[in-house]
């Protein structure tokens, strides 16, 4: 697991977006509706369903041995630094970059999971527990945050950003299969 980078602040209200404009991190100034917005406002409703999942997900043992939450920390960092490659300029990347290798390592999650779990071929309903609800909002934000990357791919042609959204594709499926598991191995009484 990396840490993220300390970042200071000596305060959070800056005023700076009091006129529909926000800054990016090396200082641009965009409107609040550009579509790089809109990807980074949706991954941070995604990232931040992953952590109540997480933080939910932490308080049962069985998962806790499975190694969920674990993962789930893995991932959020990652999200750090993809949000920063969706945030630089195109010609500057940031010191860790989402890979392939990272696509690997949702696969084996995935893998690992699936090994233990019959899937239903069938559509599901949602709702079987709490925590597997919780699951599936992170993976409607996770699938939201593709198409918006997708966006970003298409119109403003950053091509960086295909691996990232190959990322986001994988997990969206990952994070289906964390909701099943849940569904058929832990339904909260």
């Amino acid at each position: 697991m990396t840490n993220s980078p300390e970042i200071t602040f000596d305060m959070v209200t800056t005023k700076g977006g009091d006129k529909g404009n926000t800054s990016l991190y090396d200082g641009t100034r965009v409107p609040k509706n550009d579509n790089l917005i809109h990807f980074l406002g949706t991954m941070d409703t995604f990232t931040s369903f992953l952590g109540l999942a997480k933080a939910k997900t932490n308080q049962i043992q069985f998962l806790r041995s499975e190694e969920v939450a674990l993962f789930i920390e893995n991932v959020q960092q990652r999200i750090i630094y993809l949000n920063g490659m969706a945030a630089s300029p195109h010609d500057k990347k940031p010191g860790n970059p989402i890979v392939e290798e990272d696509i690997h390592f949702l696969e084996e999650f995935e893998k690992s999971l699936m090994e233990k779990l019959q899937l239903n071929p069938q559509f599901i309903i949602q709702g079987m527990s709490e925590l597997s609800a919780t699951y599936d909002v992170a993976r409607t934000f996770c699938r939201e945050a593709e198409r918006r990357i997708v966006e970003l791919i298409f119109d403003q042609n950053r091509r960086d950003l295909q691996t990232p959204q190959k990322f986001l594709n994988r997990l969206a499926d990952v994070i289906y299969i964390i909701a099943r598991f849940i569904d058929q191995n832990y339904l909260e009484k």
